[in-house]
């Protein structure tokens, strides 16, 4: 009996640098099949940050088709958290089990008094402006809030889009006393984190 070829060897996950990119379709990672324009390393990190932050609130400006909204309502719901989630395109593929999702303009809209509430904000920008989205509400966050933008520039080393740069927020940064914050994790995921200084 002839020997029998050996089985081919699974495919890699697509790697850039070595770091895990795992793309599926043209932008969009999959979570459990929940579409989400991410990088894979995203879940992982937002669930770390959630369990050792703990934040009162997280606003999510920008949701697209709504797979990292989804499992930021899902840890509403498990964690305790408020979560906010707001995009001016009604765009939004999945239900969220608890959320306060609202189809509107987020510069049109006075976010001061859900930032200011008691307990850590957690402000992420994922919309369509990140740098205006970043500059507008950085201002309103109290000491030890954290603001994040998405699609964070790193010489395309990471992520194939580039829609904010750390140069683009040094200034602001500087003004409002907001320090590097899990930088070091959630660089190759694309993300750029800050944290106001609680000591200002």
């Amino acid at each position: 009996m002839p020997a029998q070829p050996a089985p081919a060897p699974a495919p890699a996950a697509p790697t850039i640098n070595g770091r895990l990119y795992n793309l599926t379709g043209p932008f969009n990672h999959r979570f459990f099949g929940l579409e989400m324009a991410q990088s894979a390393l995203v879940p992982a990190l937002f669930n770390r940050l959630l369990e050792e932050q703990q934040p009162a609130r997280v606003i999510e400006i920008g949701c697209c088709k709504g797979g990292l909204s989804y499992l930021f309502a899902l840890g509403s719901s498990l964690l305790g958290f408020d979560f906010y989630t707001y995009d001016i395109r009604d765009s939004l593929r999945y239900p969220l089990a608890r959320a306060d999702h609202q189809v509107a303009d987020v510069f049109e809209l006075d976010l001061q008094p859900v930032i200011a509430g008691y307990g850590t904000t957690l402000l992420l920008c994922d919309g369509g402006d990140k740098r205006r989205e970043f500059e507008t509400f950085a201002p309103l966050l109290k000491p030890g809030d954290i603001i994040g933008a998405h699609d964070l520039y790193r010489g395309d080393e990471y992520w194939g889009w580039s829609e904010i740069s750390e140069a683009d927020v040094q200034e602001t940064c500087a003004r409002h006393g907001l320090v590097p914050f899990m930088q070091e994790e959630f660089g190759p995921a694309a993300w750029l984190m800050r944290r106001k200084a609680r000591d200002r």
